[in-house]
């Protein structure tokens, strides 16, 4: 028996339940989904894309340490965490209040044993908000921690993951010329490689104005940025749009647009890119990831490189 309802209020009821859905869903949505580390727990912040891990929070080695309780290397100076934070002197009498804001586990070095990717955030006293980059080695002496990379200063932070034996930061920052007045815009990937647990950071190689990261698209999408020409092959290179698993449902072309005079896509610099996609909008969950590719005619594993954002439906 099928039910068919016809009074009036019945849809009401529905239109009514709907909007109070969707409202929450758009409250509770965070410009940064992560699984946190806090007090020694997973704790969700937004809504990841990945499942919640089952180990790198809190861990603890044979020599009873955790990646909350060791020193690291932020900007020469050796910070000692106790939980997480520490408070230290910057030299003229002002505190520096370091904090992790998220960690991730993975094995950075192939060694077989479990380290950690780390977050920081440091206040200085003023307006700033400094986010750093570093991980937690884990050594047959126990854990060690490396220097931290500057990302920026007040940035948006969207994910941090340890692929291929790189760390990488992928977050937000704003246009060259933008004042700190305006939300981070430009998406970027940060590339870091580990050495005798010395992080060195890799040059900079895409930069993504549009979409930014947790925008809401629909078909057509427009996507611009910059990257430098290495980047590219025959002024071109893959984009892919994939869904909340990870399935493609477009991609395309990014063609290099380079201004007049500026010599093409064959250089070091930066060059301006285009790209369209159109898809079939997902009908099981709204999230998904905008992937940039690097062209790799080679075929070669070591040659290829991503700059991967999360974004939403509409």
């Amino acid at each position: 028996m099928i039910f068919r309802p016809k009074h009036p209020k019945y849809f009401v009821f529905l239109a009514a339940a709907a909007l109070v859905v969707g409202v929450v869903l758009w409250y509770f949505r965070s410009p940064e989904d992560a699984w946190r580390c806090q007090n020694g727990q997973w704790v969700q912040h937004g809504k990841p894309s990945g499942p919640k891990p089952q180990a790198g929070c809190g861990q603890e080695t044979a020599a009873g340490q955790s990646p909350e309780n060791i020193s690291y290397s932020i900007e020469g100076q050796t910070v000692k965490l106790q939980n997480g934070q520490a408070v230290t002197q910057d030299g003229t009498g002002g505190n520096i209040a370091t904090k992790i804001f998220s960690i991730v586990p993975g094995d950075i070095n192939g060694d077989g044993r479990l380290d950690t990717a780390v977050l920081f955030t440091q206040e200085r006293g003023g307006s700033g908000t400094y986010f750093y980059a570093a991980v937690a080695v884990n050594t047959a002496q126990g854990l060690v921690g490396s220097n931290a990379v500057l990302l920026g200063d007040r940035v948006a932070p969207q994910n941090l993951e340890i692929r291929d034996g790189m760390l990488v930061a992928n977050y937000a920052e704003r246009k060259i010329g933008e004042s700190f007045s305006v939300p981070p815009s430009a998406g970027v990937g940060k590339y870091m490689e580990l050495q005798n647990n010395f992080l060195f950071p890799r040059p900079e190689v895409v930069r993504l104005s549009s979409p930014r990261p947790n925008d809401a698209i629909a078909s057509p999408i427009k996507i611009s940025g910059q990257a430098r020409g290495s980047w590219f092959f025959e002024g071109s290179f893959p984009v892919i749009l994939v869904d909340w698993d990870g399935r493609i449902i477009a991609q395309g072309i990014a063609r290099a647009n380079p201004p007049a005079g500026g010599g093409g896509w064959m250089t070091r610099e930066f060059v301006p890119f285009e790209a369209e996609l159109e898809f079939k909008k997902p009908e099981y969950k709204n999230t998904g990831s905008l992937i940039l590719k690097k062209d790799n005619p080679s075929g070669l594993p070591q040659n290829d490189d991503a700059l991967e954002i999360p974004i939403y439906f509409k």
